[in-house]
């Protein structure tokens, strides 16, 4: 196997690394009022960083039709925006 299929191979790896990253922590905030109350209320991530975090999560989970799942986390930005 030559050195460019290698790195193809470990880039290939590593999208699916980050796509795993991007289900669970949508299914995690999705599943769980708990897991959502503590996001909401966190000092330890500025709002501009939540509501770009979950931007990045909607655009995710909208691209693989997890469109349940967004509306939960459209809610969210919504209440982090009540909450300010």
């Amino acid at each position: 196997m030559s050195s460019d299929e290698n790195i193809e191979e470990g880039m290939d790896n590593l999208d699916w690394h980050v796509d795993m990253v991007f289900y669970d922590g949508i299914k995690q905030l999705a599943g769980s009022a708990e897991a959502r109350n503590d996001y909401i209320f966190t000092d330890e991530i500025t709002l501009q960083d939540k509501m770009d975090d979950l931007d990045e999560l909607i655009q995710w989970g909208e691209k693989n039709e997890m469109y349940k799942e967004c509306q939960v986390i459209l809610d969210m930005k919504n209440e982090l925006l009540l909450n300010k």
